[in-house]
């Protein structure tokens, strides 16, 4: 008898573990125990949220669990970077830091202002300070506590990290502020995102469901639009959100049909932003050199280049095009203000904020003048703002559009552009924010 060969046994294999979520457990445990610190002191603390409705969501989300773990109304304080400024900048510094001095604050909890390695943010060493985000991000302010979900897809907002955070330290608060957490998602990454699988929570799912869908997406329209208006009036939407602070079972249509008069300002600067949206996306896109980005030009007071970049993004289709730009030179004064949105439908990974770096980097003098606010937020959704004598550089040396005299390749990639799409305008299928 022939014996059968002899096999070496391979090893059981394990499918590899799932990367931590939505952020390292040692980062979430952190900022837990400072969230519970900030609960528990006698002294006011101070809630920074960005003014769109991600950043207000999460300052709602904390807003809520600092009264569930007792923290009085009375010592929870809100404040919104001036228009135009950023956090990291000098002056905002010493805003915060006036506040932090005249009020006695000891916490102040920073929420989706995105990040970077900066000096500490309070002029005192008393003030702790916690940093609640999900934009990428090379580091973070000098002596900060920080969690961050940039790294582990896939990304949170940072109203569902702070939920995530949050739901851990009281249990009222998965019934509470479930819902508020789809608000920022669904303002951030659209209604259609799912999240009916692991790694999202249950509860967000049934919250979509018992709180119906419709609502939800009423509220997002209507605390996104303040920020978008001249005078930026953020605080009718952060009122609008606090209303889910008032106690009992609030829900979203009962908010809406609630509070009149301040719903009805809320929806006539969704109105206002409507129209301004639709007037400005009339103007045609040029495209760079390299057939890679679409540049569109407008001259607005209103916030809505994102707005614009966004409809533009899901219109236009080209081999080589990666992304649409849209600067707006009439946002702010001296500056040009311009974001950026990944072209749908394209099969490999586009990094806009590398795209705009790699720009940058064809001219020294542009890439040494850009300065902090450029090329940050997500890599899939980036911008900035730039002094207007930066910008034109930038677009005749970095982008290499000529937006004057169409050069031949201009051309020849308009009236491509104009085949696939008869009239260059977004008239034909944009539609009113809901």
């Amino acid at each position: 008898m022939v014996p059968s060969p002899s096999h070496e046994q391979q090893p059981l294999t394990h499918p590899p573990d799932p990367p931590p979520w939505p952020a390292p457990p040692e980062a979430l445990s952190e900022a837990r125990n400072f969230i519970l610190s900030a609960a528990s002191s006698p002294h006011p603390t101070l809630l920074i949220p960005d003014r769109d409705a991600d950043g207000l969501s999460s300052g709602t989300i904390l807003s809520v669990t600092l009264q569930l773990l007792r923290k009085p109304p009375s010592l929870i304080y809100t404040h919104f970077v001036s228009l135009g400024r950023s956090i990291f900048s000098s002056e905002e510094r010493g805003v915060i830091t006036h506040l932090c001095k005249q009020h006695s604050v000891s916490h102040i909890i920073v929420l989706d202002q995105g990040s970077r390695v900066s000096s500490p943010l309070v002029d005192d060493d008393d003030v702790k300070t916690l940093v609640i985000d999900h934009h990428h991000a090379h580091g973070f302010p000098e002596g900060a506590v920080a969690v961050s979900a940039a790294n582990n897809p896939p990304v949170a907002t940072s109203s569902l990290l702070t939920y995530i955070l949050c739901a851990e330290l009281h249990p009222e608060v998965r019934e509470k502020a479930a819902w508020i957490s789809l608000v920022g998602l669904f303002g951030d990454l659209g209604a259609q995102t799912k999240i009916d699988t692991p790694p999202y929570p249950p509860e967000l799912a049934a919250a979509k469901k018992m709180y119906k869908i419709t609502h939800i997406v009423k509220m997002v329209s209507l605390v996104n639009a303040p920020r978008r208006t001249p005078e930026c009036n953020t605080v009718d939407a952060w009122r609008l959100l606090q209303l889910a602070t008032a106690g009992g079972d609030t829900t979203p249509k009962m908010i809406l049909d609630g509070d009149g008069e301040l719903v009805l300002r809320l929806k006539d600067a969704r109105e206002r932003v409507n129209s301004e949206v639709k007037r400005c996306g009339k103007e045609p896109p040029r495209f760079t050199k390299d057939g890679r980005t679409a540049v569109v030009r407008i001259h607005s007071r209103y916030q809505i280049h994102g707005v614009v970049a966004t409809r533009w993004a899901r219109s236009l289709k080209g081999k080589d095009l990666k992304m649409v730009l849209v600067a707006n030179d009439g946002y702010i004064d001296g500056r040009v203000n311009f974001s950026c949105r990944v072209v749908r439908g394209k099969e490999e990974v586009v990094d806009v904020i590398a795209l705009l770096k790699g720009y940058a980097e064809r001219d020294a003098w542009v890439r040494d003048n850009v300065g902090t606010e450029f090329a940050n937020g997500h890599r899939q959704a980036s911008g900035g703002g730039l002094e207007r004598e930066v910008w034109e550089r930038f677009l005749e040396k970095g982008l290499e559009v000529e937006m004057n005299s169409k050069g031949r390749e201009t051309r020849k990639r308009e009236e491509e552009a104009g085949q696939r799409n008869i009239r260059n305008t977004l008239d034909m299928w944009v539609k009113k924010l809901k």
